[in-house]
């Protein structure tokens, strides 16, 4: 037999291997069972030969795996006969892999031992294959899927939509959208378990089946593929981006000094089309101080070009030797600078260093030089640091896109009511300043920074929706408040901060004061981040009790600093962990140590399986790598025992990674918890879609209802009542009195948490107070 005879008899399938113009090199034997196949055959095209069951898109498949280098898979059924046809890329054409599944498919084929039979056979098939049927279900994928996924074939039948959710975030929608054909091949990324991310060709078609439709496909990894055409790709895109560039001229030369080719940029100084230079002698246009044809790399030299219109430009000119060919020179490349462009660039430059380029407003080094121009000439001056409030949860709820927005009205409003001498700068992020120039007088200094604040509270309208800022404004003057800038700049950004302490949209001046809390504050940071690095923290548990049985549901996992001699709660510290950008690595140390608390209460309390509550921040959801380390993420007992704590005030958006990965703890068996209920953004399609178990009411409604009268009665009553409608159980938290838990009663609520039915404790004693509070860890939260 020709071809490759040992791969043709060492597989156990049938196999047909045909070239490059789909003509049979040769065939083993089983294959005769779908090819009509005899050895006059070889050397003819395999499209032309009879089979004895009906195979759809042979054809395509084909010419895929020899023009494109990728693997596809059909179903032929016949009468009394059932095949799977794989085509795969085998040099000089592709190999065409016929499996015989007809006592499989007589024994039905969605019984596990036909695809048990299936996987083995197409195991040694370095490729994904798997079907599904109409609803979606997937009936079978081989073992090639844990090379691909990283997973394993049980573990992707298990959950069939591990698979689905590997596609990278990014890819998903057009992922999605290639679905929903009969017959789709898409390019697009996963993301293993692991973090690698890789590309992958996925190919699939609709077939008729003995039962009905299936969707059967391939997944190739295309990783080393991509990389290469990436790299070409570039390679190419730096050439290109070499003759297209507007920075300099550039001329390829042959070695008698003629010009092969030129950029527009060299053509526009020479005022000649690009087409018109191709041959002619660089001689002709222009005249160096030194030779250009040399051997060897010259340095830069002035070259005189004269355009078409007679005018002489002064140039600087840098030659490179390209490649030597047969020992003779190929030529070189030929970079020139226009000296006058060069004179230009160099100006917007320095603009781009002393101006913002998305607002326009002067830099914080350039504003700074200003300042100390004022300050050295002993002027009065005034210096307004403005930090805008609420800009964060604009940015998370619209986009950076729509966060830029709003930073280019606020600064056209901040030069509206700024004076003609006041100078207006972007500091940085939402931070502005205003220097008020010429005065000191208290008057004139407020008549300024309350301008500022009514501009900045004005609605901002952006492409679909309008938005509401307020801002924070610090006041230091000099000569009292310093007199060097960075002095001055200190003392505005700490009286900033005392104004935003005070309750936001309002203006403080520096006081001396100030400084011992701004360094507090600083001191502070500095103890969290070694306290992050010693991870010198520990979780205190707060009990969540059935207001009806008295039982205790679960717990909440509070995070603790272990300061010196002292035990600080996380509110004294999250919010400066979140501005320091430390309040991702705290959620990691969070989360190893209720790992290892939940071992330690299944120990000592007796009862498995006690569910415990986590808080994540909206930072923490949107993290790229999370949902890996989710995966990673050995839970004590399974996520079945995890409550997933997130605030009501954390704006998700379907399709948002955050959302997504609320969704993928929901399906690993987690239960999900909005906290805060009633005091934050509230989304009712969406939180309907997410379907929490548990909805926790904020404190502050219920002391609105003790204490402020019968319409805020009423709108707490509204609250369980909607929260029940949305399929969820009522947890009412921060009960602290009898008069607050017979308020619970009276509403209808589910659960209470708080110091009057336990105080926060840590792991060791939470033993004995579930000793005098029996668990129901078994009990069924809401459906999901």
């Amino acid at each position: 037999m020709r071809g490759t005879p040992e791969l043709t008899s060492t597989f156990g399938g049938g196999l047909v291997l045909v070239d490059e113009d789909l003509r049979v090199l040769s065939f083993t034997p089983p294959a005769v069972r779908l090819f009509s196949l005899i050895e006059a055959d070889v050397g003819h095209e395999i499209v032309g030969i009879p089979t004895s069951a009906h195979v759809a898109g042979l054809a395509g498949l084909l010419d895929d795996a020899v023009a494109s280098g990728v693997s596809g898979v059909v179903e032929a059924h016949g009468d009394d006969l059932d095949f799977v046809v794989q085509v795969v890329p085998c040099a000089p054409g592709a190999a065409v892999v016929v499996v015989d599944v007809t006592e499989l498919a007589r024994a039905g084929r969605t019984s596990g031992r036909a695809h048990d039979d299936l996987a083995r056979i197409t195991g040694a098939v370095d490729v994904v294959l798997w079907s599904r049927d109409a609803d979606g279900r997937l009936l079978f994928v081989n073992d090639a899927v844990e090379t691909v996924y990283g997973v394993s074939r049980a573990r992707a039948l298990e959950d069939p939509d591990l698979l689905a959710a590997a596609v990278h975030p990014g890819d998903r929608e057009r992922h999605a959208s290639a679905r929903s054909t009969l017959r789709w091949q898409v390019d697009h990324r996963i993301q293993r378990p692991d973090g690698e991310v890789r590309w992958v060709d996925e190919r699939a078609t609709t077939v008729q089946g003995p039962h009905g439709p299936l969707v059967v496909g391939t997944v190739v990894d295309v990783t080393g593929r991509r990389a290469v055409a990436d790299l070409a790709r570039s390679r190419d895109a730096v050439l290109q981006a070499l003759l297209t560039t507007e920075v300099f001229g550039v001329v390829v030369l042959d070695p008698d000094g003629r010009i092969l080719e030129a950029n527009a940029t060299f053509a526009a100084l020479v005022g000649h089309d690009r087409a018109d230079l191709v041959g002619a002698p660089l001689a002709l246009l222009g005249e160096p101080a030194t030779s250009l044809d040399a051997g060897e790399p010259a340095a830069a030299t002035q070259l005189r070009l004269v355009d078409r219109s007679g005018a002489v430009h002064q140039t600087m000119a840098v030659r490179t030797p390209l490649a030597m060919v047969g020992g003779e020179s190929a030529g070189s490349v030929l970079m020139v600078h226009d000296e006058t462009r060069l004179r230009r660039l160099g100006q917007d430059l320095e603009r781009r260093g002393r101006y913002d380029d998305h607002t326009g407003l002067m830099t914080r080094g350039y504003f700074r030089t200003r300042l100390s121009e004022a300050l050295e000439d002993g002027a009065a001056a005034a210096l307004l640091w403005i930090d805008l409030d609420g800009f964060k949860e604009i940015n998370d709820r619209y986009g950076h896109r729509a966060g830029d927005e709003v930073l280019s009205a606020v600064a056209a409003r901040l030069q509206s009511v700024a004076r003609r001498h006041d100078l207006v700068a972007r500091l940085g992020g939402d931070e502005f300043a205003v220097l008020v120039a010429g005065t000191t007088r208290q008057d004139q200094v407020e008549n300024v920074a309350e301008r500022v604040l009514e501009a900045v509270r004005m609605p901002i309208s952006l492409t679909d929706s309008v938005v509401f800022l307020s801002a924070s404004v610090g006041i230091a003057v000099s000569p009292e408040d310093g007199l060097v800038p960075d002095d001055l700049m200190h003392n505005a950004d700490t009286a900033m901060y005392s104004a935003k302490a005070d309750g936001h949209d309002r203006h403080a001046y520096f006081r001396r004061e100030m400084n011992a809390v701004a360094e507090g504050r600083a001191a502070l940071r500095q103890h969290l981040a070694v306290a992050v690095r010693e991870r010198t923290f520990l979780l205190h548990y707060q009990p969540i009790v059935d207001l009806v049985s008295g039982t205790t549901v679960a717990v909440e996992a509070l995070l603790r600093w272990q300061r010196g001699g002292e035990t600080v709660a996380a509110e004294d510290f999250i919010a400066l962990a979140e501005d320091t950008g430390q309040l991702r690595v705290l959620g990691r140390i969070a989360n190893d140590l209720v790992t290892t608390d939940m071992v330690l209460m299944d120990e000592s309390i007796g009862t498995a399986g006690l569910r415990t509550a986590i808080n994540l921040s909206a930072s923490e959801l949107g993290e790229r790598d999370f949902v890996d380390r989710l995966l990673r993420w050995d839970v004590p007992g399974g996520f079945e025992r995890l409550i997933i704590e997130i605030t009501e005030s954390v704006a998700l958006e379907r399709g948002s990674r955050a959302y997504d990965t609320l969704l993928l703890l929901r399906r690993l068996g987690a239960t999900l918890s909005i906290d805060d209920f009633g005091t934050g953004y509230s989304n009712l399609s969406v939180l309907d879609s997410l379907r929490p178990a548990l909805i926790k009411i904020d404190r502050t409604l219920v002391e609105r209802s003790i204490y402020a009268g019968p319409r805020s009665t009423d709108l707490l009553v509204a609250t369980v009542s909607m929260i029940h409608a949305l399929g969820a159980q009522v947890v009412l938290e921060g009960v602290e009195t009898h008069v607050e838990e017979e308020l619970a009663r009276s509403l209808g609520v589910d659960l209470v948490q708080g110091y009057g039915i336990a105080p926060p404790m840590a792991v060791g004693d939470l033993a004995g107070w579930v000793v005098q509070h029996p668990t129901s860890p078994a009990e069924p939260l809401p459906a999901e």
